[in-house]
């Protein structure tokens, strides 16, 4: 007998197959035959597994100077400032009035939040691709996602990175580790593929990243919606420590760290212009 072939399928409403299960927005592998039905009826879409590109093994590089823009509401009143900047925007922070350069996106809760959802298949319905080529020919946004929470899900974005352990230890920090360690938020994240990925300018031209929104504080986001955490009201974000302790690490290597909104962050130094 020819031996079945087996491809991976994105569940787009709840189907049951063998007495289980499998619910919308899983991800499955099931023979051809067996999915087929699905498939015609609407209820699974086969995806695409392969073209993933990780980013810091591709020779992608970002700019000299960089902003990344969270999602806070400290933010908002700087935004006429980020004009003309090459932006990183930070999950929601997608949804501001910034024109990004980056979507980042890490966070494993989000395949399940509406709004992501919404913003992936709308991007995936414009027919535009989503790799290196387009990258480098600065079509913008480019999705940049975390490979086994995002990627996984939403194969259509291929330019990828993956978070490994031991996360961010604020007594310990190596900005010249070859990993991507978790525990710093998705900023953290960004701040480490910054330090290996931002081109070196002609001296005396320094490299720079600005924050913007990257409020640490609080669980109201900038267009005053709320985050589902609530333990985060009116409370400094558990994870700003370890946050802070990367980013001291990564001015010492020679990179300036500044931020132009409140935050509960210590070494950022405060700008008034950029």
């Amino acid at each position: 007998m020819p031996k079945r072939s087996v491809e991976t399928y994105r569940v787009l409403q709840p189907v049951m197959f063998r007495h289980r299960v499998f619910k919308a927005g899983r991800i499955v592998t099931f023979n051809t035959c067996n999915a087929e039905k699905f498939v015609k009826a609407g209820k699974m879409v086969k995806v695409d597994m392969t073209g993933f590109v990780d980013i810091l093994k591709c020779g992608l590089t970002f700019p000299s100077e960089v902003v990344i823009l969270g999602s806070g509401p400290n933010g908002v009143s700087k935004y006429s400032m980020l004009e003309g900047k090459f932006v990183i925007a930070l999950n929601k922070a997608i949804f501001a009035p910034v024109e990004a350069s980056v979507w980042a996106a890490q966070d494993p809760t989000l395949k399940r939040e509406k709004w992501f959802v919404g913003v992936a298949n709308e991007l995936q319905a414009s027919g535009r691709h989503f790799g290196l080529r387009e990258f480098n020919a600065g079509q913008y946004p480019m999705p940049i996602v975390e490979r086994n929470n995002i990627a996984k899900y939403y194969s259509h974005f291929k330019l990828t990175f993956t978070v490994s352990k031991p996360l961010l230890d604020a007594r310990h920090i190596n900005v010249d580790s070859p990993l991507l360690h978790a525990g710093g938020t998705v900023c953290g994240t960004f701040l480490q593929i910054l330090k290996k990925l931002m081109k070196k300018p002609k001296p005396p031209a320094r490299r720079r990243i600005i924050l913007c929104g990257i409020d640490m504080f609080g669980d109201v986001y900038f267009d005053r919606s709320k985050h589902k955490d609530s333990v985060r009201k009116g409370r400094t974000w558990y994870r700003t420590s370890q946050l802070d302790a990367l980013i001291k690490g990564i001015i010492d290597s020679g990179i300036d760290v500044v931020t132009v909104s409140k935050t509960k962050l210590k070494h950022p130094t405060y700008v008034e212009e950029i």
